[in-house]
């Protein structure tokens, strides 16, 4: 596991081979959101196309997903979050005890995702967290803006 500054991953300045999953967490360690990515995580945040965050024509980086546009309202203080770059060895040896009984080598990133996000509930996975989920920036419900959109 890679531990770093949000600002240091938006950098790029480090070997992006071999981690399938991320888990940004806030200044105080509290679990914001987790996700996977088979190819670059970097370029899943910052490459274009369904990527989390872009930059305009003028230069200003905003997000392009729920948890990018909570990046950017918050900066500069989510500049100094930390983003955990996992292998799927990593998330193996997190939830031993959870895969109990299985044959973790026939598993793969994509069924260990919703485990870790089970184990850990960020405030910004809804897919596999349940439960209301609460902006604290903004208090307002954000189970009510997935309701509008999928109506």
């Amino acid at each position: 596991m890679n531990a770093l500054k949000f600002s240091e991953f938006y950098k790029g300045s480090f070997e992006d081979i071999g981690y399938e999953l991320y888990f940004v967490k806030d200044t105080d360690s509290k679990a914001m959101y987790i996700g996977i990515s088979r190819n670059s995580i970097w370029h899943r945040w910052f490459g274009g196309g369904a990527s989390h965050m872009d930059i305009n024509a003028s230069g200003k980086l905003f997000g392009t997903s729920n948890i990018g546009r909570v990046i950017e309202r918050r900066i500069p203080s989510s500049w100094d979050w930390m983003i955990e770059l996992w292998t799927k060895e990593d998330c193996l040896r997190e939830l031993d005890e959870m895969l109990e009984g299985r044959n973790t080598s026939r598993i793969n990133i994509e069924t260990l995702e919703p485990f870790m996000i089970n184990k850990f509930m960020p405030l910004y996975n809804v897919m596999h967290g349940g439960g209301g989920h609460e902006d604290p920036l903004t208090t307002k419900k954000l189970d009510d803006a997935y309701k509008k959109l999928f109506k």
